[in-house]
């Protein structure tokens, strides 16, 4: 689920792109320690430890651990652009015309 929640995030208030919502570094908190992928800053993770919370810093940059979320994104104009995440196989297939 949070995998779902960042990349709905960052379409909606980074005003990424679908590639780029899909692909972006990943957090994961549902349980005692916070997962964070390879990518994080350690800034970032050396800040959630001195918050108190036990971090998991994964060696891999784009881990198969995290969820691997599609998306599909309608663009204000009505077009469609589509993305599949970076971790594993998938892809998008949209009926639509091409810009």
């Amino acid at each position: 689920m949070t995998g779902v929640l960042q990349v709905l995030l960052n379409v909606l208030d980074h005003d990424m792109s679908a590639v780029e919502a899909v692909s972006a570094p990943r957090v994961d908190f549902q349980g005692d320690v916070v997962q964070v992928e390879g990518r994080i800053p350690r800034a970032v993770s050396e800040g959630l430890e001195r918050l108190g919370y036990r971090v998991n810093r994964r060696t891999l940059n784009y881990d198969s651990y995290f969820s691997r979320p599609q998306v599909i994104v309608a663009e204000p104009d009505g077009f469609l652009s589509g993305a599949s995440d970076p971790r594993k196989d998938g892809g998008t297939a949209l009926e639509t015309e091409t810009r």
